[in-house]
């Protein structure tokens, strides 16, 4: 039964970046990267548990995808503007 709601809750962890990366509003749309980094640790973890190391990888290049989006919207300097662009219109 367990074994059940951990894949129900990877289910929705693993949709939610999806879904808020197709939302109109860019001020809403820039969490997808963070939702999918709250993501993979408990993807890596199941892997880990199930022994699906093919998992385990996947769930390190996602991360790497992931980081690189956090950092491309919310580090970066050159996308601040952009981003405020966006938002008055």
């Amino acid at each position: 039964m367990s074994n059940i709601i951990i894949q129900v809750v990877l289910a929705i962890i693993s949709l939610l970046p999806i879904a808020l990366s197709q939302v109109k509003s860019p001020k809403i749309r820039r969490y997808d990267c963070i939702a999918g980094l709250i993501g993979q640790p408990f993807w890596f973890s199941y892997g880990w548990y199930i022994e699906a190391w093919s998992l385990c990888f996947l769930g390190v290049i996602y991360f790497g995808v992931f980081a690189y989006g956090f950092h491309t919207k919310w580090l970066k300097k050159e996308d601040a503007p952009a981003l405020k662009s966006a938002t008055n219109t």
